[in-house]
């Protein structure tokens, strides 16, 4: 299950979050060169929405704009008919509720 009150900025900045690695996995530090860091293998764990990610360099602190994380879309694990073939049921391998986002 997802960690407790993980919707948003205030949890991936909270003591709990060990410094954010509860939302975020890849690489958090990245070399920059001409004023430039690229974050290409930086990931967000849970789908949420109003993440805001806050980047550090020097003395300098960075506010990205809030974003949205959408879930990927559920895949069809099965799909078989009604014992009477009135109706078709499609299973899914996750929740197709959207997880509370949007």
């Amino acid at each position: 299950g997802q960690p407790p009150n993980v919707a948003g900025y205030g949890f991936c900045v909270s003591p709990l979050s060990n410094n954010g690695r509860l939302c975020l996995s890849g690489d958090l530090v990245v070399p920059v060169v001409r004023g430039v860091g690229v974050f290409d293998k930086l990931y967000i764990r849970h789908a949420a929405p109003s993440y805001t990610l806050q980047v550090t360099y020097a003395n300098v602190v960075g506010y990205s704009e809030p974003f949205d994380v959408i879930p990927r879309p559920p895949r069809v694990s099965g799909a078989f008919f009604t014992p009477t073939f009135a109706s078709m049921i499609v299973k899914f391998d996750a929740d197709t509720n959207l997880g509370g986002v949007g």
